[in-house]
């Protein structure tokens, strides 16, 4: 079965979401797949002659992909699929491609934007109407996993990931001594991370917080919270200073709350996978679907709420602290090597050969 990856244009840089979609090209194209690259932007802005373009951009990308790919291959799309607008012609696209040449499509999801509230009506048609049309689908973690079978999807068209990949050059990770610093990083915008602005104003005794990312709107005045600036993914990893990596979403501080903090019961949080290739720790919110992979693994702790942390680091002493970096620097080198997604879509290809024998 020959395998193809469809590669698009990305506008961010600087972004989370970006550097994993880049990661899995990446790791695609070192699994020597063939890229059907798609052309022109991801967005319209709102404007009616670049959403014309939107849409006969994605006719011409789709026309090429229908003809590029061979008979009876597999194509792995990184999803949500960009313009999410554009689902519709995806989705006769895929249907017609599985009709007529036998093609197998694999979706690797980032995102349920209808759940994540992304993109307003347009996410919610794409989940219900384009995410079905795959033949697997491979969702970040069991929590997920759930999720889309509730909404009709076969267990046996379902893989796994585990946890994102974070392909960069840091081989090995620096050594890390136990403090009570913790690293925030990530869109620091209102929305996203309310919890900062409240630290701002009523830090927690004896914690000091690191923050890295965009979106800052208030510079802190104290000594227990310092703001490095914003780096590229690519850099991130060597500029990070602190002892434990923090995975928190919404506006409170003893509970992730809001879309953003309940998004995390469901999501892998890409921050994760840039703390352990790090081989930094982890602290994350204890109801979050990464919880338990992050404690069963001894990669760090899980609190309830922030005000927790004094009284959780304590009882962390030098031994269990380096126990927990170098379970973090042995995970980080899976990661930094896509041994996740080459898992994870080698088992999706067996799930297609399976079902190819019993037709």
């Amino acid at each position: 079965m020959r395998n193809y990856v469809v590669t698009a244009r990305l506008n961010q840089i600087a972004h989370a979401g970006t550097k994993a979609r880049i990661d899995i090209e990446t790791i695609a194209a070192d699994m020597d797949m063939e890229a059907i690259a798609f052309q022109g932007e991801s967005t319209a802005e709102g404007k009616v002659l670049a959403a014309l373009r939107l849409f006969a951009d994605a006719i011409c990308n789709w026309h090429k992909l229908y003809n590029q790919a061979d008979c009876g291959s597999a194509v792995l799309l990184q999803y949500p699929h960009f313009p999410v607008k554009t689902s519709l012609i995806a989705r006769f696209w895929i249907r017609r491609a599985q009709r007529k040449k036998g093609i197998r499509f694999i979706a690797l999801i980032h995102d349920l934007q209808s759940i994540s509230k992304v993109a307003g009506q347009a996410a919610v048609v794409s989940d219900r109407l384009l995410l079905p049309c795959f033949d697997i689908c491979i969702c970040h973690n069991e929590a997920m996993k759930k999720r889309l079978e509730a909404f009709g999807f076969s267990p046996d068209r379902l893989v796994v990931l585990g946890i994102f990949d974070y392909i960069t050059a840091t081989s090995a990770p620096k050594k890390r001594d136990r403090r009570n610093t913790v690293i925030v990083a990530g869109h620091l915008i209102p929305e996203k991370a309310g919890y900062v602005y409240k630290l701002l104003n009523d830090p927690i005794p004896g914690i000091v917080f690191h923050l890295y990312g965009p979106g800052l709107e208030k510079e802190p005045s104290t000594d227990s919270i310092v703001y490095y600036g914003v780096f590229t993914p690519e850099e991130l990893p060597e500029q990070l200073r602190g002892s434990f990596g923090l995975v928190w979403d919404g506006e409170e501080i003893n509970t992730c709350a809001g879309p953003k903090g309940e998004y995390l019961r469901l999501n892998n949080p890409h921050k994760v996978s840039l703390y352990l290739a790090s081989g930094i720790p982890v602290i994350i919110w204890k109801e979050a679907a990464l919880a338990p992979f992050v404690v069963h693994n001894g990669l760090g702790i899980a609190v309830s709420s922030l005000n927790e942390l004094p009284e959780a680091l304590a009882q962390i002493d030098e031994s269990q602290y380096e126990e927990m970096t170098k379970n973090a620097a042995r995970w980080g080198e899976r990661i930094r090597k896509g041994y996740f997604f080459r898992n994870a879509y080698a088992q999706a290809l067996e799930l297609l050969s399976k079902e190819t024998e019993r037709q």
